[in-house]
């Protein structure tokens, strides 16, 4: 027979009842030992141990024991004695007249023990109903073959409630369908707990992205299985590490000579959990550590398509539209169409069907990017419209946010205005969100760098500045202070001075979409000198947006990231003003100057981040509903904003009593090594290796239904024995 072998201290007293003793002995290869165990009529059996010497080492072995002897005890108490009461009672019969008793000799032997009770006597069948009765007592009792593992005193069950805990190919014990590797662990749990229970204390901690104590230490049976109902799954990733450093605390050497025996850690985990090159370093000292895996095996094929990035951002060259992007990893080792919703507040808005394709890193994955143009504001879904092994990866939110409206300085001359000014500041004013201030030419000279960083886009009007902020700006019939650049009036011998038109204009240029320029005539046009690039250090661009025909008339000038529009002809010197066109121009070029091109245009989080509202003013609580549902107070000032901590479940969230912009909140999971579902044979856990399926596996192996088994058969014996006794 084999037996498992464990390091006990000196001071330890192993369980005798249940496990046998053995004495050992050096074969003098310094590699192995011999034991003998002692059982007992004194046979001998051998054990090869590799690399572990011990001068007092415990060997225990597999033994019987039942997980409910109570159920067992009660059914015998009833049913021995019913069927023996059975073969002591004797029949009632009928009288009947009869002319002779010659051919009625057993019946007249039979009637010999006519009284209300006779003595048992020597019976096949009783002999093989009791044997009968005893198997199926025994098998209500749950008999089940015992860990090698010595019992403890103390139990840690830690569970994993991470997000890949929800993958669906659980075992599904007594049911058909499989069920979540998080109700497997609660079931493996339960089972220990029904084996442990009153003869140890059990505490029961979860895990995800933190660790929670749902039971503390106590022997109470039905306090630790209600524990196991209240765990609630979570769609985080899964931090063994802080589980365990956590638990340093219960297995920490005091120092003390009278110290408790450290816990015995019980995981209950899909093993698919983060973790260095050096595994999990946390320190457990002398506690012993035992895995149980749940879950398919790692052999098994998975089955699931995850999300893993989703974000949107503005282009660059047009920030008016937004660029929305999709990354898809998957399991499968084959290529698998995907197919994918895209929708905007809850309105389809598109369905394609994209190709996962394998890896090197292996598995697969897919990534694409989607245009949404005219769209500024509003919730912006994603989802994979397949059903697989975990649904919290399948779906996808954020956020838009509308373009923040821009602060602009208008810079006029000191002089007296003209006619058409107030013209250009009712158009600037009438484009959305926008805040505009005026400034006089001397005044803006004034000002501070500070004071100009409050702006988003500086317009000057007829004047050229001395400094030049590092800000977008608009130019009318002026030039600005960079070198090489310059805006003047054509001499007078020239034809190009004249009254002209526009010839030519990018209509494909995001400033001058949608703008007709055909009706409109410039009486006094500009020269525009067009500089000439002489920095080594960074690159001007200039783009010419519409000319006359012969000189440029609007040019787009570019460096380091700032945008500038040069205009050469004064607002007043045109009959744009009057044009509808003018509106149009005005508001693409604000939105293409102030507008923050390449950056985030989504709002999201994950549920490994915090978040913070803003509470509307008065409002005395914030509620949150969704996903899971919760209320926090508000200080009687209102002021600052709220904390709701991370939200663990995957959802969009609606927050009563927030500003607008706070109302609606997505949380998207978006983590590639939970969308993979691994499952592992073995853990790196300080130092040690655990391995899953071990004889050391803390919960018991049920053999009940050999026992069945066995009395089937016996039932088959003796209804032929019975057979035979009645043939006559």
């Amino acid at each position: 027979m084999v037996a498992r072998w464990q390091q006990q201290p000196h001071n330890h007293t192993p369980v005798l009842s249940r496990h046998k003793r053995c004495s050992c002995q050096d074969d003098g290869s310094g590699q192995h030992r011999r034991y003998r165990l002692n059982s007992p009529i004194d046979r001998p059996a051998t054990v090869d141990i590799s690399g572990h010497h011990a001068d007092n080492a415990d060997v225990y072995a597999p033994a019987l024991t039942f997980l409910t002897p109570l159920a067992a005890v009660i059914g015998a108490t009833i049913a021995v004695p019913v069927l023996l009461l059975f073969y002591f009672l004797k029949l009632r019969r009928r009288p009947v007249r009869v002319s002779s008793t010659m051919l009625w000799e057993q019946a007249v032997q039979d009637l010999q023990v006519n009284a209300p009770f006779r003595m048992l006597r020597l019976s096949w069948l009783l002999f093989l109903q009791l044997l009968l009765l005893a198997l199926l007592l025994l098998a209500a009792g749950r008999p089940a073959i015992e860990s090698g593992n010595p019992p403890a005193s103390r139990y840690l069950i830690l569970i994993d409630r991470s997000a890949s805990m929800q993958a669906r190919d659980g075992d599904p014990g007594e049911g058909n369908e499989p069920v979540t590797r998080l109700e497997e662990a609660r079931r493996r749990a339960a089972e220990l707990i029904d084996r442990v229970a009153g003869d140890a204390e059990v505490q029961v901690l979860t895990f995800a992205a933190t660790t929670r104590t749902v039971q503390s230490f106590t022997r109470t049976r039905s306090l630790l299985l209600r524990s196991l109902e209240s765990i609630e799954p979570t769609d985080q990733p899964a931090d063994l590490e802080g589980a365990l450093r956590v638990l340093e605390a219960f297995v920490a050497d005091t120092g003390e000579e009278e110290r408790p025996e450290p816990p015995r850690i019980v995981l209950i985990s899909d093993g698919n959990i983060r973790s260095g090159p050096a595994g999990v370093t946390a320190a457990l000292g002398a506690a012993e550590f035992t895995w149980l895996r749940v879950g398919a095996p790692p052999e098994s094929p998975r089955d699931n398509l995850g999300i893993v990035a989703f974000n949107a951002r503005r282009d660059y060259e047009d920030p008016a539209l937004v660029r929305v992007f999709a990354r898809i990893t998957g399991t499968q080792v084959e290529a698998v169409d995907v197919p994918v919703t895209l929708s905007l507040d809850g309105v389809v808005t598109a369905r394609h069907v994209l190709r996962a394709v394998p890896v090197e890193t292996g598995g697969l994955e897919v990534a694409r990017t989607f245009d949404l143009d005219g769209v500024t504001t509003g919730t912006l879904a994603i989802r994979i419209d397949r059903e697989d092994l975990l649904a919290a990866d399948n779906v996808a939110a954020l956020r838009l946010r509308p373009p923040a409206g821009p602060r602009i300085l208008l810079v006029r001359p000191d002089d007296a205005p003209t006619v058409v000014d107030p013209v250009l500041l009712a158009a600037i004013e009438t484009l959305e969100g926008v805040r505009v201030e005026e400034a006089a030419e001397s005044r803006f000279e004034l000002m501070t760098g500070t004071e100009l960083s409050l702006f988003d886009l500086l317009v000057f009007d007829r004047v050229r500045p001395e400094r030049l902020p590092r800000l977008p700006t608009i130019s009318f019939g002026a030039t600005l202070p960079i070198p090489g650049l310059g805006v003047e009036p054509y001499p007078e011998s020239d034809a190009s001075g004249r009254p002209t038109t526009f010839a030519y204009w990018q209509r494909s240029h995001p400033v001058m979409r949608y703008v007709g320029l055909s009706p409109v005539v410039v009486f006094r046009p500009l020269r525009i000198v067009l500089p000439v690039d002489e920095n080594e250090g960074s690159t001007l661009c200039v783009t010419p947006l519409a000319t006359g025909p012969t000189d440029p008339l609007i040019v787009l000038l570019e460096r380091d990231g700032v945008r500038r529009i040069v205009i050469g002809f004064e607002f007043e010197a045109t009959s744009w003003w009057r044009d509808p066109s003018f509106p149009v121009f005005l508001a693409q070029a604000v939105s293409y100057l102030t507008l923050a091109g390449d950056d985030s245009a989504g709002r999201a989080w994950t549920t490994m981040t915090p978040i913070s509202v803003s509470p509307q003013p008065g409002v005395s609580s914030l509620s949150l509903s969704g996903p899971m549902e919760q209320t926090w107070g508000v200080s009687a000032d209102g002021a600052g904003r709220v904390t709701l901590g991370v939200l663990p479940r995957v959802g969009v969230y609606e927050v009563t009593g927030a500003i607008p912009d706070d109302r609606l909140l997505c949380v998207n999971m978006l983590d590639e090594v939970e969308s993979r579902v691994n499952s592992v044979e073995s853990l790196e856990v300080a130092g040690r290796e655990a391995t899953a399926g071990t004889a050391g596996s803390a919960a018991p192996r049920e053999i009940w239904h050999w026992f069945v088994a066995a009395a089937l058969g016996l039932l088959v014996l003796e209804w032929c024995v019975f057979a035979l006794r009645m043939r006559v």
